[in-house]
Order: structure tokens, then C-alpha cells, then sequence
């Protein structure tokens, strides 16, 4: 919070200095330098409030009308960012700047909350690391092997505090899966039908997750999300 705290301070400041010096649609009054600036105010917050809007509108197109994806709390941001933007727009119309600057750090207040109380909580449920991380510990031995498949996950080294080793290779991933140790590997499960006939050994499926996909063609195409699973050579 101390970061946006800076930001909205910053924003103030600068709409109370710009809307003092001059009024900044009005090119009759105030020194040329205050005329030049607060134009710019102006037009600053104007992209801004513009931008608020469309990003609004989207991720209520997204996840309120089409419901592309769910997520608790982005509806709700969306409606305040749009709202926001678009009382804010009105406020320039009305040559206010202050309470232009002002709407949109009370929207930017709103959203940053919504997000930490509902966003945030809800996308845990996307992030399939953690609960694979679980069940690797109860079960692996000391000398388990672990890793992942065609991606890497370095804050899986922080919850297991073990190597994790990255294999991008089938015929590596086969060479893995000869070990006589317990073997540990996440990957797509689209990967893992295309590859499980190839391994030596029979494999088990302990877990599965959706794992959310912020790839913009992926957003866009509505792609459905992509699902992770935890495999071993133990059942």
C-alpha cells in the first residue's frame, strides 16, 4: 500500500497545483507556463480516466457478460474502474480538474481493496504449486526425485526446500522415470497423455489442478484453462 499511497498523493498534488494555477481549458487566464501546465494536467488525467474506462468495460465484458473466465472480486473492479473513468471524464467536461483526479483515486482506492479481499484470495485456487507441493511432501522420500516437465517452477524449490529439476525432453523425462527411487514430476496433462506410453514404468496421476493462463491470445481466443498434474511412478 505504500506505493499507491505515493501514487495518489503524487496525482493529488499535481491536480490541487494544476487546478490553482490556472483554470486549464481556459487559455485567457493565468501565466503562459501555468496555461502550458495545466493543459497537461488535463490531458493527463483525461488518458487516464479514458483508460480506466476501457479497462473497466473490458473485464466486465469478460468476466461479468460473457463470463470468460471466473474470478471472484474482477467484475466488481471493472465496474468501479468504469464508473470511475466515466464520472471522471464528466468532471473534465465540467472543467473540474481536482474532482477528476480526485474520482479516480477514489476508484483506484476501491479496486486496490477489492482485489486484495477477493481477487487475490480466489486466484490461489489457479496456482497448482502449492497443493502439489503438499502431497510431494508427505510422500517423497529423501531421495525422491522431483521436477517438472516443458516448464519451470522455481517457487516449488521454496516449499519443497529441495532441487526441482526441469526436463524439457521426452527421452530425458523417460531416462528420469528409469530411477529406482519415487519420482515426482509436474506437467500439462495434455503433455503427459501425449508421453505417458513412452515412460518405462506404469505412472499415476495424484493430483490434478487447473492452472490460470495469462497468455494474451489464450485470454482473448477464451481458451480453456489449462490443466496441471502431479504424477509418479507411486500409487
Amino acid at each position: 500500500m505504500t506505493a499507491e499511497a505515493a501514487l495518489i498523493g503524487a496525482m493529488l498534488a499535481a491536480a490541487a497545483e494544476g487546478a490553482a494555477a490556472t483554470r486549464p481549458f481556459d487559455g485567457a487566464q493565468g501565466k503562459p507556463f501555468d496555461r502550458v501546465q495545466g493543459a497537461l494536467a488535463a490531458w493527463s488525467a483525461g488518458v487516464t480516466a479514458v483508460l480506466l474506462l476501457l479497462t473497466g468495460s473490458g473485464a466486465l465484458w469478460f468476466f461479468a457478460i460473457v463470463r470468460r473466465y471466473a474470478l471472484d472480486g474482477v467484475a466488481l473492479v471493472g465496474a468501479v474502474a468504469a464508473v470511475g473513468g466515466a464520472v471522471a471524464l464528466v468532471w473534465l467536461f465540467r472543467r473540474n480538474l481536482f474532482g477528476s483526479v480526485a474520482t479516480m483515486v477514489t476508484s483506484l482506492v476501491v479496486i486496490a481493496w477489492c482485489i486484495v479481499l477477493g481477487t487475490l484470495p480466489d486466484f490461489e485456487r489457479y496456482k497448482p504449486v502449492r497443493p502439489f507441493s503438499d502431497i510431494i511432501r508427505s510422500r517423497a522420500s529423501i531421495g525422491a526425485i522431483v521436477g517438472s516437465y516443458k516448464f519451470s517452477l522455481p517457487s516449488m524449490v521454496f516449499y519443497l526446500q529441495r532441487p526441482v529439476m526441469e526436463v524439457v525432453l521426452p527421452d530425458h523425462l523417460r531416462a528420469v522415470f528409469y530411477s529406482s527411487s519415487d519420482v515426482y514430476f509436474i506437467m500439462a496433462e495434455d503433455e503427459y497423455n501425449t508421453v505417458k506410453d513412452r515412460l518405462p514404468v506404469d505412472t499415476y496421476i495424484l493430483a490434478r489442478q487447473r492452472m490460470f493462463d495469462l497468455k494474451p491470445r489464450n485470454f482473448f481466443e477464451g481458451s480453456e484453462l489449462p490443466q496441471f498434474v502431479l504424477v509418479s511412478n507411486r500409487d
